[in-house]
């Protein structure tokens, strides 16, 4: 019989979905309302939105798949992903989107996301998968 995981790995569990979820529906948008997101939405346009969408969504559920089966490769992926997401949503934010309001506010929630991430790995039921 498998333990519960602790709260951190739940918590980051449901980040995880979260954010899954959230590109789901960045790629849903990109194609059901590709007209009217190409008339409104900055360049590069639907296609981008899509594209983006569909590639964090699939990175998604494989982080999804490996937490809820414990895989040993999970925590490289998750800091791996974690780095990657924080390049894209701040180059994205940065050099696509017009509109930066409250940006403080943003940076502050996503170092916190970095800092949950970097310790839940770094728990004891990580480190025992990875038999260290």
């Amino acid at each position: 019989m498998t333990s519960s995981p602790p709260f951190r790995v739940t918590l980051l569990t449901w980040t995880v979905l979260s954010l899954t979820v959230w590109n789901i529906f960045r790629l849903w948008t990109a194609i059901a309302w590709r007209e009217v997101v190409g008339e409104f939405a900055p360049q590069p346009g639907p296609l981008y939105i899509g594209l983006t969408g569909a590639l964090w969504a699939l990175l998604g559920f494989l982080l999804l798949w490996g937490l809820a089966g414990r895989k040993s490769w999970i925590p490289r992926l998750l800091i791996g992903c974690a780095a990657a997401y924080t390049l894209w949503y701040w180059a994205d934010r940065l050099f696509l989107q017009t509109e930066r309001a409250n940006w403080p506010f943003t940076l502050i929630v996503n170092l916190l996301l970095l800092v949950l991430t970097y310790f839940t790995i770094r728990t004891k039921i990580f480190a025992e998968e990875r038999g260290s």
